[in-house]
């Protein structure tokens, strides 16, 4: 915890949320860290983080999330959300997705980062991403990447970096 504040009585975390972020760690090498093995997927071939990046360029914006969500009660809540930031960062064999939204799908970040996974190892083109978006339906070409690479970093409720100011409420 870095800050802590007094909340009014009406405050809900949740829906009084700016927005969210969410880290998926990935270890990139031949043998996986023994350090990093509670929070990172091992992948053993090399990735291309250059496609990765381009994949992930395009689902940056407001768009329709549905084809990377697993809610089946996703027309309840609507699947329209905003992707502020989604950026693929490599330190030697460590390679994180950031993913910073205004809300997230039921494992749309683990679909996110599936769907980047299999653009990195060549199994999908960077291209097939806007294909996928635009379909807005959920198929088995949509992986969900395992869950123990998933972090939700911070929670938004004032100003988020980067970003405008939010009006006065």
């Amino acid at each position: 915890m870095t800050e802590l504040r007094r909340a009014r009585p009406t405050f809900h975390a949740r829906y009084d949320a700016r927005g969210k972020e969410y880290r998926y760690t990935i270890w990139n090498a031949p043998v996986m860290s023994p350090l990093h093995r509670r929070q990172a997927v091992h992948i053993r071939a090399p990735l291309a983080v250059d496609a990765m990046r381009e994949a992930a360029a395009m689902l940056e914006g407001t768009h329709d999330f549905a084809a990377f969500s697993a809610n089946p009660h996703r027309e309840i809540e609507g699947t329209v959300r905003t992707l502020w930031r989604l950026a693929v960062r490599r330190q030697g064999a460590l390679v994180t997705i950031h993913a910073v939204g205004d809300g997230f799908l039921y494992r749309m970040v683990r679909s996110l980062a599936g769907h980047l996974l299999r653009v990195g190892l060549g199994a999908v083109p960077a291209a097939e991403t806007a294909t996928l978006l635009a379909s807005k339906t959920r198929t088995a070409r949509v992986e969900t990447a395992p869950a123990h690479g998933l972090c939700l970093w911070q929670i938004f409720y004032g100003a988020i970096p980067g970003l405008p100011k939010p009006p006065p409420a």
